[in-house]
């Protein structure tokens, strides 16, 4: 099993390809090319969301074949936390509430702190908890990570939402002001750049 990834940075180009060996030998590839653009990565979608699904149950029977020397029940404690992290309950549910914030007015900081709990948060909490609970860390210590990376989680996306506001496209590598323009919930249209900032 294997991704690789061929960059041509002429033609601002990438190219992956996952492929896998099964039991029988037969080898199975899924290729993507993307290309980067000013304002992000350019891909088909039809082919991006099959590649995302496929990575995403790569992700699991990895850590369900892959595992080795871990009592069997904090393997399927890791694979619900992950499924639940990243499910409708985690990053699906927190993309939903996003998606269907754009353009609201009366959205409030309640609301916005469940979306990057839900997002860029619950992506760091799976990778934060995940560890400790193969390796067998108590209770007590996976929920003291658990928050340490909901807090990193909401410190980076109030970062991201300042930096979004006050840099240009040049230093941040991305097209700045594009929250704005979308109609984005953020921080700053919520509270101000200076209470933001504080």
């Amino acid at each position: 099993m294997g991704l690789s990834v061929e960059h041509h940075e002429s033609d601002r180009r990438w190219r992956w390809q996952w492929q896998r060996h099964d039991l029988a030998g037969t080898v199975s590839k899924l290729k993507v090319k993307v290309e980067v653009t000013e304002d992000g990565f350019r891909v088909e979608e039809e082919v991006a969301v099959l590649a995302d699904d496929a990575l995403l149950a790569f992700t699991f029977e990895h850590i369900a074949v892959s595992t080795v020397d871990v009592p069997p029940a904090r393997v399927i404690r890791a694979i619900g936390e992950l499924a639940r992290l990243i499910g409708i309950e985690g990053l699906v549910a927190g993309q939903v509430i996003d998606i269907c914030s754009k353009g609201l007015s009366n959205v409030g900081l309640e609301h916005l702190e469940f979306v990057h709990l839900h997002k860029m948060a619950a992506l760091l909490e799976a990778a934060v908890v995940l560890g400790p609970i193969l390796g067998g860390g108590s209770h007590e210590e996976v929920e003291k990570l658990r928050n340490f990376a909901r807090y990193i989680g909401l410190l980076y996306q109030v970062v991201d939402d300042i930096l979004d506001v006050t840099k240009l496209t040049q230093e941040l590598e991305k097209t700045a002001g594009k929250d704005l323009v979308s109609g984005k919930v953020t921080y700053p249209k919520l509270m101000g750049i200076e209470k933001t900032n504080d």
